[in-house]
């Protein structure tokens, strides 16, 4: 039944039944090794039993008592009569008008046989919660709490990851099916928080946290970043039209960079003193040099600033307006200009 619920053979159905779940589990801990399993499971429910006294318990499943009352599985073991009642996903019933709660009356049952075997009764109820839930077992007279032991699935799974891990010799086949009803209870959500262990091997580090692009290094984390760690940036800022400003104060990319201070006219590159251009032609004035002026700020711009630029921006014919008469005004698609002569 393991590997057809492994490989998901069983209907959602079936496969949330807990009667499936409890025959899977306690059919292992009846069948396999009992000195490893049963009585470790047994030890971290809270019950004192040896080897001997495990290897010779009985197993009862769905047993019946004169009420019709039914638990899932009894276990006589030792001075103990274990009644186990397991759920999964529903609740343990409740009283209905004549007919009391399923764990009174199986309390009352399993006392009963236990009293007549000369044992001493004990209640295991198992779920799913991920810790005690006392209103759940609200039913149960005060006098009868002490005779109450509660566990959940994910000590079952804990129990078979601990006897897998440990150095205890078992036989290829035990430990195959032991390794198929933990993944079983891992597949059903069952395995309780394990923590998280410390890595050994660590992680190596560098004193970079850039890389260049052209780099082939793998990443190799973070470290505290410094100044003196980053990689050079260029001084120049502002460049010229596709130009590198290449003065001995810009040396490639080897000054590091110092962090940011308040900008001041002077420090900013040099730009080009003409904006506006021509079709495709750049048109330099007089005064104007291929490096220009350093940029000092802007000013309120007037008319004798602006650049030359063409008339025809619409496909008219060129035509140059030189003030002399306002015939050269040939249609409002024309645009005043500076002559190239500055006058």
């Amino acid at each position: 039944m393991y590997l057809a619920e492994l490989h998901g053979k069983l209907s959602r159905k079936n496969e949330n039944k807990e009667d499936i779940l409890t025959s899977n589990v306690f059919s292992f801990l009846k069948y396999a090794p009992r000195d490893l399993f049963l009585q470790s499971f047994l030890i971290e429910t809270g019950l004192t039993v040896d080897h001997v006294e495990c290897q010779e318990a009985g197993f009862l499943f769905w047993p019946t008592y004169g009420d019709k009352t039914e638990p899932d599985v009894v276990i006589i073991v030792g001075k103990y009569y274990l009644l186990i009642e397991a759920k999964y996903f529903s609740d343990f019933g409740k009283e209905h008008e004549k007919t009391p709660s399923q764990l009174v009356r199986e309390i009352a049952g399993g006392q009963s046989q236990a009293d007549e075997m000369g044992l001493q009764f004990v209640l295991v109820a198992i779920t799913a919660d991920y810790y005690y839930r006392s209103e759940k077992f609200t039913d149960i007279p005060a006098e009868f709490i002490r005779i109450l032991k509660w566990t959940n699935w994910q000590t079952v799974a804990r129990v078979i990851s601990s006897v897998l891990d440990s150095e205890v010799h078992m036989n290829s086949g035990v430990r195959l099916m032991a390794e198929d009803l933990y993944a079983l209870l891992v597949r059903k959500n069952l395995r309780s928080y394990q923590g998280i262990s410390l890595v050994d091997d660590g992680f190596a580090t560098t004193d970079n946290v850039f890389f260049r692009p052209s780099s082939r290094s793998r990443f190799t984390g973070f470290k505290l970043l410094h100044v003196s760690n980053m990689n050079a940036v260029p001084q120049t800022i502002f460049h010229s039209h596709g130009r590198r400003d290449d003065s001995p104060a810009a040396t490639s990319i080897r000054i590091a960079f110092g962090g940011f201070e308040r900008l001041q006219a002077s420090d900013i590159d040099v730009v080009p003193q003409e904006i506006f251009h021509g079709h495709g032609r750049r048109h330099e004035l007089s005064t104007a040099t291929s490096r220009g002026s350093k940029f000092s700020g802007f000013q309120r711009l007037q008319g004798r600033d602006i650049g030359v630029v063409h008339q025809d921006i619409f496909g008219k014919p060129r035509k140059r307006f030189d003030g002399s008469s306002s015939k050269s005004l040939t249609s409002m698609k024309t645009i005043f200009w500076r002559s190239t002569n500055g006058k």
